[in-house]
């Protein structure tokens, strides 16, 4: 069994991973996720490969966050999107789609749910992984809604640009 994390710095997600490593997964991680992982002893594997290739050899359950996106120090809002969020958000949509065979845990929040049914049962009830891929589209729904906002407000602002 294997577990892909990649999440934000700040987001607590080592009590969730020491389950997953006692319950027998192997843990695959991006650099800076990973980095801090093994920074604590537990094993992990690193990768700087694209999150949907990884996630297509027998991964079992996915957890990612969604980075929020701010104004800038000058008041605007920039998009700041980068690869890993590019990856971050397809990986998020294919799984979505097979949420029956892969959990998707977006919420920190959630870590020790979802830790707490794994050392009981060493695994995820349908349940869970339909509760949590309903929690992963709302969120994503969130970040593209914000997304759409950003673009919008420089659409307008350039047709004001353009008028002048």
């Amino acid at each position: 069994m294997r577990a892909l994390i990649s999440v934000d710095p700040g987001a607590d997600v080592l009590p969730l991973v020491a389950t997953l490593v006692n319950a027998g997964f192997e843990i695959i991680s991006t650099p800076e996720t990973g980095g801090v992982i093994r920074e604590t002893g537990l094993p992990c594997s690193i990768t700087r490969e694209d999150l949907r290739r990884i996630y297509l050899h027998e991964t079992s359950i996915v957890v990612v966050s969604f980075r929020e996106m701010r104004p800038g120090s000058n008041g605007s809002e920039n998009l700041g999107i980068d690869r890993l969020d590019a990856d971050r958000c397809a990986l998020a949509t294919f799984i979505l789609a097979n949420h029956q065979s892969v959990a998707i845990i977006s919420h920190s929040c959630e870590y020790g749910a979802v830790a707490e049914e794994i050392r009981e049962s060493n695994s995820l009830s349908d349940q869970t992984r339909l509760k949590q891929a309903l929690m992963t589209s709302l969120r994503l729904s969130e970040w593209n809604n914000q997304v759409e906002r950003i673009l919008r407000k420089k659409v307008e602002a350039l047709k004001v640009a353009l008028a002048k």
